[in-house]
């Protein structure tokens, strides 16, 4: 079934290909380690729970005031920033619900978050008629959304429940991080996102995120990154100002400004500083290092270079080189993903990233996802497998059952099977 897993992860991968990109107002990130996404793609839970997992998230959890909070903002500015007038909008969050689960009286009523717990602090139901008999939507799988502009404005960003299988207005994603650095100053800052988002609205920025810095006055952009720096806490790798002010440009120079950059008179040499200038014969006690150099050897006669965390001094002893941190530390349980000055953890098929841990992966259990198998499915570790009841067998393509009797598709309600390590299961039934 691993291999059936692998089939619809490529599907979906095709479906998504020619997706919509995020626009300036589409994503928000909070003080804690958390990103949230909007995208405005009208797909089915299960469409919606894929393409998050893509980019390298989950669909959003809502578990406390502060979490909504961030939500609600986020919906506000997006949908205020691209529409002229009224919106009705349905988006999916992480939260459904297997047949047979009703618990009414629990805060989350029987639904569970994709992350795989039933733990929050928080819930933001919108009233709904209970229907008994036929009509009880408990015999079917449920999956929730949260609604915009549908009946009173106090029903604004509540969560009602629908059928899993409908596709909504959009989905909202959740992203985790090991921390976030602030804005940088100045107006021409554009920042790229791990998960997709390109542009310069953001207050917090990603661990992982790139800024670009455009200077006046200086000819070449400055890149910098939000990274571990040397005391382990996430910050970016250069300090502020990263630009100089253009009336300060020749201000400190010593002898010549050619352009708005120093320069020195024949027979003298340009220092570190990028101000004073010495005479030629000093050139020995330059700094050519790329990144920053500190005194060593006897009266400060000399200096060392030195690289900044994620990197690592070449052998010429002056430049720095990427630290391949996935070849050299055992940082991510399953697959890790080198980038300039850090790395990224991802998980095998089957598995997701740890809520409690970015670098360790859980097992997910398909079985929870509606339709998974047509009849009865049974969770494993990295994987799942499609059974059928008495009088059926399973399909070529290993998810529908035929009738042993006639080779016909089945046409009767389905039977769904979950479970866990222990092996133990429970036979739900649903509606088509």
């Amino acid at each position: 079934m691993d291999l059936l897993f692998l089939s619809l992860q490529l599907l979906s991968l095709l479906s998504f290909s020619h997706s919509v990109d995020l626009r300036e107002h589409d994503a928000l990130c909070g003080p804690g380690d958390a990103c949230y996404a909007v995208f405005y793609q009208r797909r089915t839970f299960l469409e919606s729970w894929r393409a998050c997992r893509e980019r390298g998230g989950n669909l959003a959890t809502v578990k406390n005031v502060q979490e909504a909070a961030l939500v609600e903002q986020l919906l506000t500015s997006s949908t205020g920033s691209h529409s002229d007038g009224d919106v009705q909008l349905r988006l999916w969050i992480g939260l459904q619900r297997q047949p047979r689960q009703c618990a009414p009286q629990k805060p989350l009523r029987g639904f569970t978050w994709t992350t795989g717990d039933q733990d929050t602090a928080f819930t933001n139901w919108v009233s709904q008629p209970v229907l008994s008999g036929s009509q009880s939507p408990c015999s079917a799988p449920r999956c929730v959304a949260i609604g915009l502009g549908h009946g009173k404005p106090e029903d604004d960003f509540k969560w009602s429940e629908g059928s899993c299988t409908l596709p909504v207005d959009g989905y909202v994603c959740k992203f985790r991080y090991q921390g976030m650095c602030p804005t940088l100053t100045g107006e021409n800052v554009r920042y790229s996102v791990p998960f997709g988002y390109q542009g310069t609205w953001l207050d917090l920025l990603p661990f992982g995120t790139v800024a670009v810095v455009s200077c006046e006055g200086q000819q070449q952009a400055v890149t910098v990154l939000c990274t571990f720096k040397e005391d382990r806490t996430v910050g970016w790798d250069k300090e502020d100002p990263l630009c100089q002010d253009p009336e300060d440009l020749c201000q400190d120079c010593q002898q010549l400004c050619e352009g708005g950059v120093c320069a020195c008179e024949e027979g003298y040499v340009l220092q570190p500083d990028g101000h004073s200038c010495e005479p030629e014969h000093f050139e020995e006690q330059r700094c050519l290092c790329q990144y920053r150099c500190v005194e060593a050897g006897i009266g400060g006669k000399g200096y060392q270079c030195i690289c900044p965390e994620g990197f690592e001094l070449a052998e010429d002893e002056h430049s720095c080189e990427d630290i391949d941190e996935c070849e050299d530390e055992e940082t991510c349980e399953h697959s890790c993903q080198n980038t300039l000055g850090s790395y990224t953890c991802s998980c095998d098929l089957g598995f997701t990233i740890s809520e409690d841990d970015p670098e360790r992966c859980v097992d997910i259990d398909e079985c929870r996802f509606a339709r998974m198998c047509q009849q009865m499915c049974v969770n494993h570790v990295g994987g799942f497998e499609c059974f059928c009841s008495e009088g059926y067998e399973l399909a070529a393509d290993r998810v529908s059952c035929k009738r042993l009797d006639f080779g016909q598709p089945v046409h009767e309600p389905n039977l769904h099977v979950t479970s866990n390590e222990n092996s133990s299961r429970c036979l739900n039934e649903y509606d088509h």
